[in-house]
């Protein structure tokens, strides 16, 4: 169901409250063929709201739970030791919320104490914790993860030629921590504990122009056995 969730992101517009600017590639792509990232989202916490503004659909372990035309703001929460959206019953193995190719899931947290309202592309996982706590992850394929992520670390006004060398950066060190995070249930935070993904609502004709000038590339080395691996591609902005 995920992937089928998956498959129309890469190729169709979102908007949160105003149109994103979002090229589309030239042609269609199945998500299959596009590694997916998984995201943190903020803190984990007993509660968050959240929103669609396209046909959706929510499922669990056993399948479908509900689906609708567009979904109004609705409290997820940890009850009885599982995950619960709005007023069904918790479901201990946790939550998918998916909207249509062409929807925004819209996501209400506390974070470090004040509220923060951000929408996001793919699909949004709803994991209860042992701690009592919810835990959010958002999926969606790589090249709109790091579309996601450049326009949070580069200031606006930078040149072309810098977005497309940070989309290398950042794709590259979200692989890398993809594969090394497979035993978890995701792969990167969305902070500087990571690298800082705003989700769609953060989307910019530069992100979008570095992404499409760049898809598919990432930063490798030789190996002492002669294969090439994946750089650890950290970056900063106030170490030099």
């Amino acid at each position: 169901m995920l992937c089928a969730a998956l498959a129309g992101v890469l190729v169709s517009g979102c908007s949160c409250e105003k149109p994103r600017v979002r090229p589309r590639p030239e042609a269609p792509f199945a998500a299959a063929e596009h590694p997916l990232m998984r995201v943190r989202l903020g803190e984990e916490a007993p509660s968050a709201w959240v929103a669609v503004t396209a046909p959706w659909r929510l499922t669990g372990p056993a399948g479908q739970l509900a689906a609708g035309e567009r979904l109004d703001w609705t409290e997820v929460a940890f009850r009885g030791g599982g995950a619960a959206f709005g007023s069904q019953a918790p479901v201990p193995g946790g939550l998918e919320l998916a909207a249509e190719s062409d929807g925004a899931i819209r996501v209400r947290q506390t974070i470090g104490g004040k509220e923060r309202e951000r929408c996001y592309r793919g699909v949004l996982r709803i994991l209860p914790t042992t701690a009592g706590a919810l835990r959010l992850i958002n999926i969606l394929p790589l090249e709109n993860y790091v579309a996601g992520v450049l326009s949070n670390e580069l200031p606006k006004a930078w040149h072309a030629e810098a977005y497309k060398a940070q989309a290398v950066a950042a794709r590259t060190y979200a692989l890398a921590e993809r594969n090394s995070h497979q035993r978890y249930d995701f792969d990167v935070y969305d902070s500087t504990l990571s690298q800082v993904y705003g989700g769609a609502g953060t989307e910019t004709a530069s992100a979008w122009d570095a992404v499409l000038a760049t898809w598919g590339i990432v930063a490798t080395y030789r190996t002492a056995a002669g294969k090439a691996a994946l750089l650890t591609t950290y970056f900063h902005s106030t170490c030099g």
